[in-house]
């Protein structure tokens, strides 16, 4: 986090996203690509502006609601049902529906090691 707010200090990107801080206000991925593209239609269209930076910190995926819950449901269907969830696609017929679409959205070796290995905090593995 540090090193991120150090960085973003010295460059000044036109957005930055802290992994903290996505937890702390509960940011939905949605809702970050919707602001990301807000502000590229407004800095182009107000401002004539055609490039930019975004720095995303490195636990940024990690401390997402979206993963928190993913990570969490995919502990749950291990404990509670791990004979049926014997691949990546059982597992996505498995999660509540609010989760389904993040899921499916993240490359395959993530899917698989969300389902298939863990961590030393005991939660599946995120890559």
């Amino acid at each position: 986090k540090t090193l991120t707010i150090e960085v973003a200090l010295q460059i000044r990107p036109t957005m930055c996203f802290i992994g903290e801080e996505i937890r702390r206000k509960r940011r939905l991925l949605d809702d970050i690509i919707e602001e990301i593209c807000d502000t590229i239609v407004v800095r182009n269209c107000e401002h004539d502006l055609h490039a930019g930076v975004i720095m995303i910190a490195d636990d940024f995926f990690e401390q997402m609601i979206e993963m928190t819950e993913l990570r969490q449901q995919m502990h749950r269907l291990r404990s509670d049902r791990i004979a049926d969830l014997s691949s990546e696609e059982a597992a996505l017929t498995m999660l509540p529906e609010h989760l389904v679409g993040f899921y499916a959205s993240l490359p395959k070796t993530h899917q698989h090691a969300l389902v298939f290995r863990t961590g030393l905090d005991d939660l599946p593995l995120l890559l």
